[in-house]
């Protein structure tokens, strides 16, 4: 019966069902929560010095806050600036989502739906701050799962001579789990080129790579961008053609060493008045 019913036609008719009747909303609502994909926030534009439980205070005004913490650097123990906080329910995270900037430490912070990365655009963030209407997941959708392998795999350049691939994967595990990762080598020579893919496990992870472009690494100043995008320095994060690079040859990869793991996809879900 709804094999003529697309997948938008679809979710339209849910969504007007959800709307004018509360027991549909409510079951809708709890589908959402299950996936934390749909409550949780990435926070950037943090003061250093601004810490975990100043940053769950701000939040907190929302709802209440299932976890949340100030990403820090490993090797320093400093902020890196940014930070992730995840609701109880959905419904919270949109009231947040609604005001996304915030003053914490004496700083103007921003948040957006971690799934979707450091989005500049407020409109993007959940469809804007309306409660009237909802947002479904897409068919295939991947805005808090693995996503396609356009969207996870990053692009590193600056490389020293010298840096390695456990290096590299040390300093890039540090924003989220990676599939597989590897500084790129001339296959004559057995020596590396001067930059690397890295493929995160999900989107999520991407993101959080993206939002420090410039690391350094081994002394060096290096640079990060979705892989699809080549040398753009264009941080924009938004859902990929779908299309896979591979193993991207036209860059003569070579694999030094590889690392694999797995992880679920998640869709999301936002509220009604």
């Amino acid at each position: 019966m709804l094999g003529p019913v697309s997948a938008d036609q679809l979710r339209t008719l849910l969504t007007s069902a959800a709307l004018q009747f509360p027991a549909i909303y409510d079951q809708v609502l709890a589908a959402a929560n299950l996936d934390p994909a749909t409550r949780k926030l990435f926070v950037r534009g943090l003061a250093w010095e601004t810490t975990t439980e100043e940053l769950l205070q701000a939040f907190s005004i929302h709802g209440e806050i299932e976890e949340g913490s100030v990403i820090m650097d490993k090797l320093t123990g400093k902020s890196k600036g940014f930070a992730f906080v995840t609701y109880k329910n959905i419904t919270s995270a949109n009231a947040a989502l609604a005001q996304p900037d915030k003053q914490i430490g004496g700083r103007t912070v921003s948040c957006n739906l971690a799934a979707m990365g450091p989005v500049r655009n407020k409109a993007a963030t959940m469809g804007g701050p309306s409660h009237t209407s909802m947002s479904m997941p897409s068919a295939g959708g991947t805005s808090g799962g693995p996503g396609t392998v356009d969207q996870r795999k990053i692009f590193v350049r600056g490389l020293s001579w010298d840096t390695t691939t456990p290096t590299l994967l040390k300093v890039f595990g540090e924003y989220g789990e990676i599939e597989e990762g590897a500084v790129c080598m001339d296959r004559a020579t057995g020596k590396s080129r001067g930059f690397a893919f890295v493929t995160y496990a999900t989107v999520e992870g991407t993101n959080a790579a993206l939002s420090q472009e410039a690391k350094i690494i081994d002394g060096r100043t290096t640079h990060c961008n979705l892989a699809s995008k080549g040398k753009n320095r264009n941080q924009t994060v938004a859902p990929a053609p779908q299309m896979s690079y591979g193993m991207a040859p036209q860059y003569g990869y070579a694999p030094q060493q590889l690392v694999f793991s797995s992880q679920s996809a998640a869709p999301r879900l936002p509220d009604r008045q």
